[in-house]
């Protein structure tokens, strides 16, 4: 986890380098990342009520 961690922070570093479709492409990615998170938590959730 530590590694993934410290690629996270250098990533933040090059976002400030970054031209406005690499920040769009970077920041959908975060946000279907965020969304497949989510709806896998909220699937096991469903699955272990019943």
């Amino acid at each position: 986890m530590s590694t993934i961690y410290k690629t996270g922070f250098k990533n933040l570093r090059q976002l400030r380098n970054m031209n406005p479709i690499e920040m769009g492409v970077f920041v959908t990615l975060l946000i279907l990342a965020l969304i497949i998170a989510y709806i896998t938590i909220g699937l096991k959730e469903i699955i272990s009520d019943h």
